[in-house]
C-alpha cells in the first residue's frame, strides 16, 4: 500500500501543478499524498507503535521544545520515505555496477 503510493507521489511530484484530480499526474500524487497522511495518522494514534521509531520519537517533546504537530510528522515522515527511495534507487545501480567489475568484493 505504502509503496503504491509512493510511486503516485513521486510520479506527480515533478509535474505541472495543475489538479484535475486523478486526470493529472499532479493531481494523483495529492490524492496519494492525502491518503499516505491518513495511514501516518493512523499509525501515530495506534497503541501498538512501538517506542523505537521516528514517528513515536516526533510525537515527543525535547528538552528544547514542544513536540511536532500531527501535520509536521505526516510531513517529515513522507519526506522521509521519499528520500529514502531515491537514495535506494539512485545507489543500487551504482552499487551492482562496481560488484560487477570488482567480483571478488562479493565473496
Amino acid at each position: 500500500r505504502v509503496e503504491g503510493l509512493l510511486d503516485e507521489i513521486w510520479s506527480g511530484l515533478f509535474g505541472i501543478p495543475v489538479n484535475l484530480g486523478k486526470l493529472t499526474a499532479f493531481g494523483r500524487s495529492a490524492s496519494a499524498r492525502r491518503e499516505l497522511g491518513r495511514f501516518i495518522k493512523e499509525l501515530m494514534a495506534s497503541q501498538d507503535l512501538g517506542h523505537q521509531n521516528i514517528i513515536f520519537d516526533l510525537q515527543q517533546s525535547s528538552e528544547t521544545g514542544e513536540a511536532f504537530s500531527a501535520e509536521e510528522i505526516v510531513d517529515t515522515a513522507i519526506t522521509l520515505l521519499v528520500a529514502g527511495r531515491i537514495t535506494t534507487a539512485d545507489a543500487l545501480p551504482a552499487l551492482l555496477a562496481n560488484l560487477s567489475e570488482h567480483p571478488d568484493f562479493a565473496s
